[in-house]
């Protein structure tokens, strides 16, 4: 099942809390605050959601937790986009359950907020407790129903993708990645196309619907290059290398970066996603000059950003002796 059906469940989760008694309003958020947070994606999305609108959001949220000294802006002034609006709520919520609040905490924070968003002098606790979820919560889960098509969704796919193919399909990809033929550069370009197949794969079988084209810049004589296009006409670009620290080594794979720049430039998308497949033995990869995003690597080349997935395919020590990886870097300045 995809893992974007449980929207609907969020949906019945928050029609319950607008039913419920008052005293089981904390406990009905603490799930949905959980079943939003045991799902790796959905808190991927908003965690990365978080991360970027932090610096609009301030300490506001703060305000409406304690229901203290929040009358100035109770008509949320400072939010200015549906982003913003569902990072507000997420951030009111996880602050409000998350922390393990007792329920009087909780009781005054919905009933002194949510009086100030609904009607008549004594409004019915059930009227004060729908108004509080739909300030604060529905704009959550909208945000999560439409994420699938938002950059969001991709960073997450990304990360759950270096995931899976370092816990689940090592052995697999490993092979693939080591089955070319030295110095045949064509062979080597092959190795890497079925390599972004395998990825390509990975979306289909996460019930992301898009169509696969090979297609080539403008200039021509490139290697062709597997695109996803979602219904709303964005292309998703990725480009692989693989790393061994031999043959291919840090040159090729800041050499790459270059190349799939180049591609986002001649499509006119403002990113593209770079998997590099990390062969060599017991090693991580750490990519000078480039900052860091939940587990992503983000440089830019030709006006374009880059964002590099390192897939470490070779380590074959312990967790707890990760400590012990040789640490490889790439200078990318």
């Amino acid at each position: 099942m995809s893992e974007f059906n449980n929207i609907e469940r969020l949906r019945r989760l928050t029609d319950r809390i607008h039913n419920a008694p008052f005293r089981l309003v904390k406990t009905e958020l603490e799930i949905l605050l959980n079943v939003i947070q045991s799902n790796l994606t959905t808190r991927l999305l908003l965690e990365g959601l978080l991360q970027r609108e932090q610096k609009n959001l301030g300490a506001y949220a703060g305000l409406f937790v304690n229901a203290d000294k929040f009358d100035h802006v109770v008509d949320l002034p400072f939010i200015k986009t549906a982003e913003q609006r569902a990072a507000f709520g997420y951030q009111v919520l996880t602050s409000l359950v998350g922390g393990g609040g007792d329920w009087e905490k909780v009781a005054k924070s919905i009933l002194n907020v949510g009086c100030c968003y609904t009607e008549g002098k004594q409004p019915p606790v059930s009227n004060i407790i729908g108004r509080w979820v739909d300030v604060f919560i529905c704009p959550v889960i909208d945000y999560l129903e439409v994420a699938h098509n938002t950059e969001d969704l991709v960073l997450a796919l990304m990360i759950k993708y270096k995931q899976r193919s370092e816990w689940l399909e090592r052995n697999q990809l490993l092979q693939t990645a080591k089955s070319d033929d030295e110095g045949n550069d064509l062979f080597i370009g092959q190795v890497e196309q079925r390599l972004k197949t395998d990825f390509y794969r990975y979306l289909f079988d996460r019930d992301i619907e898009f169509v696969l084209e090979a297609r080539s810049p403008k200039g021509g004589g490139a290697v062709d290059v597997l695109t996803a296009r979602f219904p709303d006409g964005r292309l998703l670009i990725v480009e692989a290398k693989v790393f061994d620290n031999e043959h291919r080594d840090g040159p090729y794979i800041k050499s790459g970066i270059k190349q799939a720049a180049s591609y986002a430039e001649e499509w006119a998308e403002p990113y593209v996603y770079l998997l590099v497949y990390n062969v060599a033995s017991n090693s991580s990869l750490v990519f000078g000059g480039a900052s860091r995003n939940n587990s992503i690597w983000i440089t830019s080349s030709i006006g374009r950003e880059v964002r590099i997935v390192d897939v470490n395919l070779n380590n074959n020590l312990l967790a707890s002796r990760s400590s012990q990886l040789s640490q490889v870097t790439i200078n990318l300045v």
